[in-house]
């Protein structure tokens, strides 16, 4: 299976999901779109949803440490031990410890971060509760907008630094809230840049702040699924195909 999936690049994406009572066509939430550098070597000028490909520091030993020093070993079961078929992309042979459903979730967390500067994490407390929310970035140890920045920038230029971030501000990246939605693979007419990507649906009370990083991202925009595709098919925003199909899923939720 291994040598398969040498045709492409592992990735993961978050459908991140704000309630929002003002949404139209009675939705009560949106999804967070960024449009893709026009000079993109992959789909440019095209909205999709943050996130990007796997980095070996996404499954780095250590996050395993991090989890156990916060007790959440155990909790960690709750998203490993799935039934049934699974997707070749989950059952991937890696040269790590992480299993794909906590290393593929680190990354889809960690690209949005980067993209959309929207971070998900939980204070380890409150990790693997159903009941709990994300973090407020003020509540992570009073942590200032520039001080995010800086992290942001950090964090984009390494993805090693990412796990650094997490030890300083005494949070994990919220795993549990990342439900697995569907796994798409990119059609062969892409013959240089295929990518098997992992989305996840996270969804969340209140919109949070984001702010795209002009270098990947250069515009971003909340959306209802049915105002996406109408956006679409009037041609104002063009959607990547795993979007149109994954709004015209949510249209119907």
């Amino acid at each position: 299976m291994a040598k398969i999936l040498k045709h492409w690049r592992d990735a993961a994406t978050v459908i991140v999901a704000a309630r929002n009572a003002k949404s139209l066509n009675n939705f009560d939430y949106r999804l967070l779109t960024i449009r893709r550098h026009g000079k993109s070597n992959f789909m440019p000028n095209t909205y999709v949803f943050p996130g990007g490909t796997v980095d070996k520091a996404d499954f780095a030993n250590e996050w395993l440490d991090l989890f156990a020093e916060n007790g959440l070993k155990t909790a960690l079961n709750s998203i490993i031990n799935i039934a049934g078929n699974r997707p070749p992309l989950f059952r991937t042979q890696r040269d790590s410890k992480v299993p794909n459903e906590v290393g593929l979730r680190i990354c889809a967390i960690r690209e949005t971060f980067e993209e959309s500067g929207v971070l998900l994490v939980t204070d380890p407390k409150n990790a693997a509760n159903p009941m709990s929310r994300l973090l407020e970035l003020s509540s992570l140890g009073q942590i200032r907008h520039g001080e995010l920045e800086q992290w942001r920038e950090r964090v984009s230029g390494d993805a090693n630094v990412f796990i650094e971030l997490c030890r300083s501000l005494h949070c994990v990246p919220d795993l549990w809230s990342l439900i697995e939605w569907s796994d798409w693979l990119t059609p062969t007419d892409f013959r240089k840049r295929r990518f098997d990507t992992a989305f996840f649906v996270c969804c969340i009370d209140d919109t949070p702040t984001a702010v795209i990083d002009d270098k990947e991202a250069v515009d971003l925009k909340w959306i209802s699924p049915m105002e996406g595709l109408r956006s679409h098919k009037r041609e104002e925003l063009f959607l990547a195909p795993p979007q149109i199909g994954r709004a015209s899923c949510r249209e119907r939720v």
